[in-house]
């Protein structure tokens, strides 16, 4: 199985200032003292079938799909 979590478009979020070397840490710190309402996040799940499941013509075992989560 592929998880996935994604941030849901109502998030009160701001964009981060990326030229600020803490910028994950500071727009935390700005989301607990300012924001009202909490963040939500869509999980997605895919569900695979590795018996039928090909990679450019080949079947593999299940590790394989775990272990190359970036092979489509």
């Amino acid at each position: 199985m592929k998880q996935s979590a994604m941030p849901s478009m109502g998030n009160p979020g701001h964009p981060l200032r990326r030229c600020e070397p803490d910028c994950l840490q500071a727009e935390l710190t700005r989301y607990l003292d300012e924001d009202d309402a909490m963040s939500r996040f869509d999980i997605g799940l895919q569900f695979m079938d590795t018996g039928r499941m090909t990679y450019h013509g080949r079947r593999h075992d299940a590790a394989f799909w775990i272990e190359n989560a970036s092979v489509a």
